[in-house]
């Protein structure tokens, strides 16, 4: 049984006769008698009657017409999807400020690489933003924070785990509490109004570390430098891809378990483009792992 048979079934229901099935699906008559004829065989069913015109389907021939449309409904949308996961197109990727240096690179890079008729557009915002922006599918993807609560329509794959660091300049005495250098030093804070500034926020409570941040910015490049600098000291993570600053010192922070920032691709769970998820997914873990 093809479906060129079923396809020309439903264009005699819709014609009425034989004839007009053949202007429909651009046959001659003669061959959509041909067809028919080798379907009644194939199923064993007589599914017009004999004789009548213009062409009558028998009861079970109605039957067979019913599951004949679902069959072709159900291959039209099985098309759909697979034209919507495909690797050509528009596509819509989020970053957040702190993936735009290292991340954004190199997953456009290869992504043009391997696939030159994509089309990749690019939005920065903040963790909750681009969140959003996925829940309602005006993005397709983003690089963002993990959420602390999970929203049930988001598919979060995790790329990395990046461990807090305190960060000093490089003449800074450091003790054996990494803690107390905030008794002394004036605290540059990553942006609290983002996930990550929240997480950093959260677990500086958690330690018992009491703070006043004296700036307060939405960039890890411009935290380390005023650091480098002398104009404080921070808590920020170590970035997957990012090499470390040449003029700070790096601590992790302790803790039980130790803090880290996780890094995830995030996506709609009803994502159809998952052929590009888990491509992008591989190239920046595969990097990442290098």
């Amino acid at each position: 049984m093809q479906l060129t048979h079923l396809k020309t079934l439903v264009a005699i229901q819709k014609g009425g006769s034989f004839s007009a099935a053949a202007d429909i699906v651009h046959l001659s008559h003669s061959a959509v008698s041909i067809q028919m004829r080798q379907l009644e065989e194939q199923t064993g069913l007589i599914i017009f009657e004999k004789g009548r015109r213009p062409a009558t389907l028998t009861p079970i021939g109605r039957q067979f017409l019913l599951k004949a449309i679902q069959v072709l409904e159900t291959v039209t949308e099985l098309e759909q999807i697979g034209r919507e996961d495909t690797t050509s197109g528009a596509i819509s990727i989020g970053f957040v400020p702190t993936t735009l240096q290292t991340v954004l690179p190199i997953a456009l890079a290869e992504l043009r690489r391997r696939y030159p008729d994509l089309r990749v557009s690019v939005k920065s915002g903040l963790s909750d933003e681009l969140a959003e922006a996925v829940a309602a599918q005006t993005l397709d993807f983003a690089f963002l924070t993990a959420p602390t609560t999970l929203q049930s329509d988001l598919k979060i794959t995790l790329i990395a785990e990046e461990p807090l660091a305190i960060i000093t300049d490089l003449k800074s005495q450091i003790s054996r509490n990494p803690y107390d250098l905030f008794l002394t030093q004036p605290f540059i804070a990553f942006s609290r109004k983002s996930w990550l500034g929240q997480q950093i926020e959260s677990h500086l409570s958690q330690a018992g570390v009491s703070f006043d941040p004296t700036i307060e910015l939405d960039s890890i490049d411009a935290v380390e430098n005023l650091v480098a600098l002398g104009h404080g000291i921070s808590i920020v993570p170590v970035r997957t891809l990012a090499a470390a600053h040449p003029c700070l010192c790096y601590t992790i922070a302790p803790g039980n378990p130790a803090p880290a920032r996780r890094l995830t691709l995030t996506s709609h769970r009803q994502t159809r483009r998952k052929t590009l998820h888990d491509v992008i997914v591989n190239i920046v873990t595969k990097i990442a792992d290098a």
